[in-house]
């Protein structure tokens, strides 16, 4: 077996050696921004436990770029939520 192919496989093996361990999610409600918000955030200190490489920094990427938009939204439900709270609207 040439080295290149051996090299291959021995990386191989090792990816699958290393793995997070699993993100609590039973208190958080992933339905809204908020829970969303601190699931990401949860899974993104996961991914910063694992060797740094290429897969890492992109899966880490992706999430920074949810997390950001969750964070929008976030701060807009709050923000709608203080509107309907001073005005009486009940939302159902």
């Amino acid at each position: 077996m040439d080295g290149c192919r051996r090299g291959g496989q021995r990386r191989g093996e090792q990816l699958k050696r290393v793995t997070a361990s699993p993100i609590q999610v039973a208190n958080l409600d992933l339905e809204t921004a908020s829970g969303l918000r601190t699931y990401l955030a949860r899974a993104l200190g996961r991914l910063a436990e694992l060797p740094f490489d290429v897969r890492v920094a992109n899966a880490m990427a992706q999430l920074a770029n949810v997390a950001r938009a969750s964070i929008e939204a976030t701060t807009i439900e709050q923000r709608i939520a203080t509107l309907e709270e001073k005005e009486g609207i009940r939302v159902a």
